[in-house]
């Protein structure tokens, strides 16, 4: 009975919904897919065949496949880069602006989101070391706790070396 439910409920997934497809890159030619389709195939018979023997075999031909794969990618993604450089050049000698926009956007990516930290007094900090001992000074000051020599041993659980001892292997991951 669930065979023939999963069977139905798939089809009419397929019928509504359509085949999933893989969404291509701008920058492969159809030569690497085909290696890669290879490539997947061999990845296959390492994991249908039995033999040690074999299996090393197996396992040697996909990794030359995956080496000739990604070599052909590399090599196709720099002739698109390439490609896309020269339409940006003649864009600028031809003074389209919103087109070497685009290609540039295209080449250089989406980019990060950079956060800044600045220090106490707004300065931004750019050296790594500073900005360590920045976030070294925020953790400090907001676990800090006053503290005096006479804590009883009840009231000990509201201070930074007891916390640090409950919780320090949840600080160190």
């Amino acid at each position: 009975m669930w065979g023939r439910f999963k069977e139905v409920y798939n089809e009419s997934a397929k019928k509504v919904l359509g085949e999933k497809r893989r969404v291509k890159s701008d920058w492969i030619s159809g030569k690497p897919y085909r290696k890669i389709e290879e490539r997947q195939g061999l990845k296959a018979k390492i994991g249908c065949t039995q033999s040690a023997r074999m299996k090393e075999r197996a396992a040697d031909a996909y990794a030359v496949k995956d080496k000739e794969v990604k070599a052909s990618t590399r090599a196709d993604k720099q002739r698109w880069l390439n490609d896309l450089a020269e339409e940006a050049e003649t864009a600028a000698r031809n003074n389209c602006s919103g087109d070497l926009y685009h290609l540039t956007r295209k080449i250089a990516g989406q980019g990060r989101n950079i956060t800044t930290i600045k220090d106490k007094e707004g300065k931004q900090l750019v050296n790594d070391d500073e900005v360590l001992e920045r976030w070294r000074e925020h953790f400090e000051e907001g676990f800090e706790c006053t503290t005096t020599s006479h804590t009883p041993a009840s009231d000990r659980s509201s201070t930074w070396g007891h916390y640090k001892h409950r919780h320090w292997r949840h600080l160190n991951r």
